[in-house]
């Protein structure tokens, strides 16, 4: 006596639609990654540039605090030798301006950009380094 076993018609048909509605939930779930995907690539581009100019003016603020620092060490090495203990008008209008400022506001314009605190960080380190100087 062999027994076949048949499916109901009812339960083959449950089955096919369950499998079909995951289906489609994959599918949309795939898409709405990939939209997102594409969205925050976009998102990512759309500052690009401002944060370039705003890397390349935090570059260039340390470039000229460096020269002021220089000239300030070579300004007190020259006095230390001669035993001077005041500076000229001279010296004083030779002097290069501190970039100081300039280096605070692009270090504000660099925590306003950035896209993680990785990036922040350096600059403040940077930053406190010319601080302590």
């Amino acid at each position: 006596m062999s027994q076949t076993s048949s499916v109901s018609p009812l339960v083959l048909a449950l089955v096919a639609g369950g499998f079909t509605t995951v289906g489609v939930v994959l599918k949309m779930c795939y898409d709405a990654l990939a939209e997102r995907r594409a969205t925050k690539k976009e998102g990512l581009d759309r500052f690009a540039s401002e944060r370039r100019e705003a890397y390349e003016q935090f570059y260039e603020a340390i470039k000229k605090e460096r020269v002021a620092n220089e000239a300030l060490h070579t300004l007190l090495d020259a006095h230390h030798k001669e035993g001077k203990t005041e500076i000229s008008d001279e010296e004083k209008a030779a002097f290069p301006p501190s970039g100081m400022t300039e280096l605070v506001t692009a270090l504000e314009q660099i925590r306003r950009l950035a896209r993680s605190y990785t990036v922040i960080r350096p600059a403040e380190a940077i930053f406190r380094l010319f601080l302590s100087i």
